[in-house]
């Protein structure tokens, strides 16, 4: 199988980050995904999230795509 460059796209939504290796012309290779709390109720409407879970699922979902046995040559 030839290898290709491709593309990490992080995607950090509100539960969790989804990651992937895409090829320059849109094919999904590979994703992951991690998820993370959200801390409600100390008060009405409110709602906290630690930007350190979200780097940890980004750290998290990078690594086990980059131990994946995915024919990439070059990701940017």
């Amino acid at each position: 199988m030839a290898r290709e460059r491709a593309i990490l796209g992080i995607d950090l939504g509100t539960n969790e980050v989804k990651s992937g290796l895409v090829t320059l012309d849109g094919r999904l290779l590979a994703s992951a995904r991690a998820g993370y709390p959200t801390d409600l109720g100390r008060e009405p409407g409110w709602a906290e999230q630690d930007p350190g879970a979200w780097w940890a699922a980004v750290v998290e979902t990078t690594r086990e795509l980059a131990a994946l046995d995915v024919a990439v040559a070059e990701v940017g």
